[in-house]
């Protein structure tokens, strides 16, 4: 198996400025070349000629740098500006070529060329500088998850080819859906997100809290379940990265699975649980509003007050059996708001829970040594 980047080697030591036709062309001869052996060699013999020449062009590439930095000074601008620039961007086509065709075959741990870094780093910085208004429509948390993506190489850390080829991936998705919509959704980032493969906690549970507030903000469960099924369906379709890890994909469908089966079950014994809003023994009246009752049987629930199967049924038959009375007047409680407000509270809302308790145990004590005084008297 030969080797191809001859030309390129000899352009670099004897300081030869080809133009871009004359680059290219040899560009598709490489590339050609490349396929054939592909064809011709075994698994291993493949593998070190893939290695040899990625480490090549990373090689190449350096004496490009240093001779570009050695004759303009140490500004990475000047990457974009030399006539040199040419076999750069030729380099990092092959060795996208290479990432794209042979990528079971390449060292991904090999650390990438300092002047293919620097050229990345700049387009970098410039678009992420550009994208505050785009990235208006998406929420602080997500905004945040996503400009720490970029960290690693504003900051000037060692990038492996790995990791330069997610973070190629994230730009170039994002560049593509920002120039096709000018703003970007959190539903728009998440599909990218999970197309490049983002297998990152944080971004695992955001996912898991878009979904449920989705879901939550359906009446009944059996459009809590439909939505369920639609972000599944949503999720199924859409194409991932092929990686080594386990896909953020299969993750959150098998987590949206679980939620549906759950779900299933709890349409299934709804009976046991929804009593009619009017029945003959009628409505308990608290003088909690909606938050403040909602905080209590979350807090209910968490001390094992109430065994029901999960905090859906519990939410579900409260909404039914108790109304808010305000101002003399007694209102209907809607499971849906009743559920939106068990994870949304405020400073008002501890503050009087808080005292709800305080004079729960007041009376608790109360009771208790009223008991004792008469068992006392009794005996």
């Amino acid at each position: 198996m030969n080797y191809e980047l001859n030309q390129f080697s000899d352009w670099v030591t004897h300081s030869h400025l080809p133009d871009w036709q004359t680059i290219n062309t040899e560009i598709l001869r490489i590339q050609r070349e490349m396929m054939v052996s592909s064809f011709q060699a075994d698994p291993a013999t493949l593998q070190r000629y893939i290695i040899y020449h990625q480490t090549e062009i990373t090689r190449i590439a350096d004496l490009l740098c240093d001779s570009i930095m050695d004759n303009e000074g140490p500004d990475v601008n000047t990457v974009y500006d030399n006539p040199k620039v040419k076999q750069i961007e030729a380099l990092e086509i092959l060795l996208e070529f290479l990432t794209t065709h042979f990528g079971r075959y390449l060292d991904w741990d090999i650390e990438i060329s300092r002047c293919l870094y620097y050229r990345f780093q700049h387009a970098v910085k410039t678009f992420r500088n550009n994208q505050i208004t785009l990235l208006s429509d998406v929420d602080n948390y997500f905004s945040q998850i996503y400009h720490r993506i970029y960290e690693p190489i504003i900051n000037g850390e060692t990038l492996p080819l790995h990791k330069l080829k997610f973070l190629k991936d994230v730009y170039q998705q994002t560049s593509l859906t920002i120039n096709y919509n000018k703003v970007i959704s959190n539903r728009q980032l998440i599909d990218l997100f999970i197309k490049v493969n983002y297998n990152d906690p944080q971004f695992i549970e955001y996912i898991k809290s878009f979904i449920n507030e989705s879901v939550y903000q359906r009446d009944t469960l059996e459009h809590q379940l439909q939505e369920l099924e639609r972000f599944k369906n949503e999720m199924m379709n859409i194409s991932s990265a092929d990686d080594l890890v386990i896909g953020v994909k299969e993750v959150i469908i098998k987590w949206i699975t679980n939620e549906i089966e759950e779900k299933r079950h709890e349409v299934a014994s709804i009976d046991l649980y929804s009593i009619p809003a009017e029945d003959s023994l009628g409505k308990l009246e608290t003088s909690l509003n909606v938050k403040e009752l909602a905080l209590m049987i979350r807090i209910s629930f968490a001390a094992a007050v109430f065994v029901n199967r999960n905090l859906s049924q519990l939410v579900q038959l409260m909404a039914f059996r108790v109304s808010t009375v305000s101002t003399n007047v007694a209102k209907n409680i809607s499971p849906k708001n009743l559920r939106n407000s068990l994870y949304t509270y405020d400073e008002a809302t501890f503050n009087t829970v808080g005292n709800v308790l305080k004079r729960m145990m007041e009376k608790y004590n109360q009771i208790k040594a009223l008991e004792i005084k008469r068992r006392k008297e009794r005996s």
